[in-house]
């Protein structure tokens, strides 16, 4: 099952035998004619990791973008791909039952994605009404769409075959929505921040039926600490809990969905785009700013997986000034206590960051990142130059 849904799932490695640095791929932006040239820097294997997956179409082209992955076992996972195509991408959904190492297109669309087993999943595609909701259950060969009118859908998180939470947006308003019909209709469900007009609703997660946990932060009218809040609820969304948490700080990158990861009942970890991460160890009532990475740059940590309650890993990026970004991995091997510092090959990409994180067991992850010379950050003599691409964890 997807980080987002329940468990968050991670991996603390095994001492590799030899280093292996092995440089798959060197990229180099072309100029025109009598200009200079600027490299993108390179994507190479690190130790415990090599690309599975790389998506470099060449100066002045666009990537497929990785929008979300999940994985249900060592071999089975699916990714949600934003398509180069005009005038706007396509979304569409790919998978693999090797581990990585090939995908094959599922033939349908989809920007966000939750699988609970092998073969059963679901999948969110956007439309000019609202959005749609699809729900395999032989695997992804084929699947069952419904319209949910009046929302564009943000986030699932998936429970079974009929019971699906979701974050809906509509105008820059939040709300918090649930199936229990397999997707056929859709009922609003009610919070204490319900009433509040500038509340976002950035992340949600359910253990099982009865627990669940939904991110929610009051709108910011300028930079500084957030101040987030926890929605808690252990009787299956009849009633909800707001629990406070310790203000983080707040940065200027990281817009991803928050990514709630609980390894047990009672303890749990959220990654919010800032450079610390929330943790709990009473089931949600209350947080803890735990800050992996101390650096002089700005950090921002978007995803984490956690397979176990000491095992866990984070993902994001750091820098000095916008856009040069880095790419940066954390680990764990204590619960949270002492976090170091992992290479993934992605360090040398400029403006390379690292979105999307999912471990299966201590030894099976898989990362998502992109990055590369964007259009906004390049001078007029240069043609952009990005690169996107998924990467697997070798124990």
């Amino acid at each position: 099952m997807g980080d987002c849904c329940c468990l968050a799932r991670e991996a603390m490695p095994k001492l590799f035998a030899a280093a292996r640095i092995v440089a798959l791929l060197m990229l180099s932006l072309a100029a025109m004619a009598g200009c200079g040239t600027r490299s993108i820097g390179s994507l190479s294997s690190a130790e415990r990791w090599k690309p599975v997956r790389v998506s470099d179409p060449g100066p002045g082209k666009h990537p497929e973008v990785y929008t979300d992955i999940d994985f249900v076992d060592a071999q089975d996972g699916w990714a949600a791909v934003l398509a180069p195509a005009l005038p706007i991408p396509e979304p569409r959904l790919i998978r693999t039952s090797d581990g990585g190492q090939t995908w094959a297109d599922q033939g349908v669309s989809g920007v966000s994605l939750d699988f609970v087993s092998e073969r059963l999943g679901w999948a969110v595609e956007r439309t000019s009404a609202g959005a749609k909701v699809g729900r395999t259950l032989d695997g992804g060969t084929s699947w069952n769409w419904h319209d949910v009118r009046g929302h564009g859908l943000l986030w699932l998180a998936a429970i079974s075959a009929n019971e699906v939470w979701a974050i809906g947006e509509r105008e820059g308003s939040y709300t918090l929505l649930r199936t229990q019909d397999g997707g056929q209709s859709w009922e609003a469900v009610r919070h204490p921040l319900s009433e509040e007009p500038n509340v976002l609703l950035l992340g949600l997660a359910f253990r099982d039926p009865k627990h669940g946990w939904v991110l929610a932060e009051r709108r910011r009218t300028s930079p500084g600490t957030r101040r987030l809040f926890v929605l808690l609820t252990r009787n299956a969304g009849e009633t909800f809990e707001v629990c406070a948490t310790p203000g983080v700080p707040d940065v200027e990158w990281g817009s991803l969905p928050a990514r709630i990861a609980f390894p047990t009942e009672r303890e749990g970890w959220i990654a919010c785009g800032s450079s610390a991460l929330l943790r709990t160890t009473d089931g949600g009532k209350t947080w803890a700013a735990i800050t992996p990475l101390v650096s002089s740059n700005r950090v921002s940590l978007v995803d984490c997986s956690f397979p176990d309650r000491f095992t866990g890993w984070a993902v994001g990026a750091e820098w000095d000034r916008l856009p040069d970004k880095r790419a940066v991995a954390v680990v764990t091997g204590d619960g949270g206590k002492t976090w170091r510092r992992v290479s993934t090959g992605a360090e040398e990409i400029e403006d390379g960051h690292l979105t999307r994180v999912v471990f299966v067991d201590t030894e099976h992850g898989w990362i998502a990142g992109e990055g590369g010379i964007v259009p906004s950050d390049f001078p007029v003599q240069q043609r952009p130059h990005m690169i996107s691409f998924i990467l697997k964890y070798i124990p």
